[in-house]
This record gives structure tokens, C-alpha cells and sequence, in this order.
């Protein structure tokens, strides 16, 4: 039987279950074609032919008064087991100098700056010996290792390792001009490959898992040998830079302090930075390790312990 309802009752919205499913069903739709897909970030690419035609123009020039450099470090896995790597290669007569340093428990920023600050120090020496040396050109594939050696920020990590490091870096004369270049890890530089594998070989060592005090200065283990292949770098193969690496001593197990650091990504900028250095305070080896030690012992803050 039809019933009477007034007009207002009439015109009244009945909230019956089948509306409230429409209802839910149009707000769903609304809010899906409301949402936009975010945009892809553009891969960072980079032109590795490019990178090593730069790299080797600064080589092309060889003079026996410039001494070419590599450096890197290495944790596997990163804190873990970690090493430091480096070699110089001088002419007139034609030798390779390969540094490397077991650095105990650390991470690759620890191996980064020790293996900086080893070949600074090997430079040093090589002053006093080599009176025709009279510049270096390093190439390390660590952003945080250049500046670290170039800032007069306080450093907010490693504090007494890189306050040596800047205290060994600050020690050349001003007749000796140091050239620190970034170069690009893995891009097929062949000084820099050997480098990263000399490091890789310390890191793994047995018994460098432990946690070990930096002790001021940059000590590691240096092996000298004449470099057959000639002059310039640039134009050998990269099988030529990755034979005849040095072999690691034995490590023998030992206590000590941690290093603490913070584990950083190594972005890099697009093209290769160089920073140069023509003045320094001292020209004593002894003097730099001495500063280096009181710059070492200056803030014991800087150590924290990881649990």
C-alpha cells in the first residue's frame, strides 16, 4: 500500500546499505586516480674512457723529478677486517715503491686516510734520498681522504688519525709541491686497480680482525723493486699494474683499542678534483712523526667504542 510522505520527508537521502557501498566505492576511485606515481631518478652515468683520457693526460709528461702516486683502503665487509694500500713509482733509476699497512677491525674510511697519510710519509723519506724529487702527484679514489687532509675543519671522526694526516701533508717544504687528485675507483686506471688489490691482500690476513690503536704515525710495510716496465704509465696495459704484487707479512694476533668511524658512501663529483700543496712547516721525517703523535694525543674524545 503506498503511504503519504510529506515533501521534506520526501526529498530526504535514505542511507540504505547498498548506498553506503557506492558511496565507499566512488571515495576509493577518487583517491586511486589522485595518486601519481613518483619520477625516476636519473641514474648517475659516467664516461669511464672519459675519466681515464683525463687521468692519463696528467701522466702523459714523465719527469724523474715527479713521483706518481695511488692510494686506497679496504674492509671486507665495511667495519670489518681492514687494510691499506699504496705505491709510488720514480724514475731515474726506474723503481716502484708498494705500501701496504693490517690495520685490525675498521672500516674502508680508516684504510682510506692511513694508506693518504702512509704515502705522504714515504714521500718524505724518499726526499731526503732522491735530491732530483722535487713533486707527487696522488691519486686516491676517496673524496673523504682529500679533504680530510686539506680542511682545517675539526674533524667530527678518526679524529687522531687525520689530524696526523694533515700534520704529515703540512710538512712539506715549499720547494716540493704535492698534488692531490680524485680518480674515479674501478675505472680501469691501472695504478689504481693495484693499489685496491694490495689493500684487499693486507685486509685479509689472518688474526686483523681485532681492534687496533693508531699509534701516531703512518707505519707500514714498504717493498722496493725495480720497475721494468717503462715510462710513461699511460701507455701500458693494466695486466702490467696488477702482477707482482707485494705479499703481506704474517700478522700476529694482538690487543688493543678500537678505531671508530662512521661508514660513508664515496660519492664523487662528476669530473676529477685536484687540490695542490707548495708549503709545508718542517722537513724532518722524525719531526712530522712527532707532530703527528701530539696531534694523535691531543683529543682521545674522538674515540668511540662500538658495542
Amino acid at each position: 500500500m503506498w503511504n503519504y510522505r510529506y515533501p521534506a520527508e520526501a526529498s530526504r537521502l535514505v542511507e540504505t546499505t547498498e548506498w553506503l557501498i557506492n558511496r565507499l566505492i566512488e571515495s576509493s576511485r577518487n583517491q586511486y586516480d589522485g595518486i601519481s606515481l613518483p619520477k625516476r631518478k636519473r641514474m648517475k652515468t659516467f664516461d669511464s674512457n672519459g675519466e681515464l683520457a683525463a687521468h692519463n693526460d696528467l701522466i702523459r709528461t714523465s719527469v724523474p723529478s715527479r713521483a706518481v702516486c695511488y692510494t686506497d683502503g679496504s674492509a671486507s665487509p665495511n667495519p670489518g677486517p681492514c687494510g691499506a694500500g699504496a705505491s709510488i713509482f720514480l724514475q731515474d733509476p726506474d723503481v716502484i715503491v708498494d705500501i701496504g699497512a693490517s690495520l685490525g677491525r675498521g672500516t674502508n674510511n680508516i684504510g682510506e686516510l692511513f694508506a693518504l697519510g702512509a704515502v705522504l710519509q714515504e714521500l718524505l723519506s724518499l726526499r731526503m734520498s732522491r735530491y732530483k724529487l722535487t713533486s707527487a702527484i696522488v691519486f686516491s679514489d676517496s673524496q673523504l681522504a682529500i679533504k680530510a687532509a686539506t680542511s682545517r675543519k675539526v674533524p667530527q671522526t678518526n679524529g687522531p688519525i687525520v689530524r696526523a694526516l694533515r700534520a704529515t701533508y703540512n710538512a712539506f717544504p715549499k720547494d716540493f709541491s704535492v698534488q692531490l687528485v680524485w680518480v674515479r675507483g674501478h675505472s680501469l686506471v691501472g695504478g689504481n686497480e693495484r693499489v685496491d688489490r694490495i689493500s684487499k691482500a693486507y685486509a685479509l690476513v689472518p688474526h686483523n680482525d681485532e681492534f687496533v690503536a693508531f699509534q701516531g704515525d703512518f707505519k707500514a710495510h714498504v717493498t722496493r723493486a725495480a720497475w721494468a716496465p717503462s715510462f710513461p704509465l699511460s701507455a701500458l696495459p693494466l695486466e702490467v699494474f696488477t702482477s707482482r704484487l707485494p705479499a703481506p707479512p704474517p700478522r700476529a694476533p694482538m690487543r688493543g683499542s678500537p678505531f671508530v668511524d662512521t661508514v660513508s658512501s664515496h660519492d664523487a663529483p662528476p669530473a676529477a678534483q685536484r687540490v695542490s700543496r707548495k708549503r709545508g712547516h718542517t722537513t724532518s721525517v722524525e719531526g712530522v712523526r712527532k707532530s703527528a703523535r701530539l696531534a694523535s694525543n691531543h683529543d682521545e674524545l674522538d674515540y668511540k667504542h662500538n658495542d
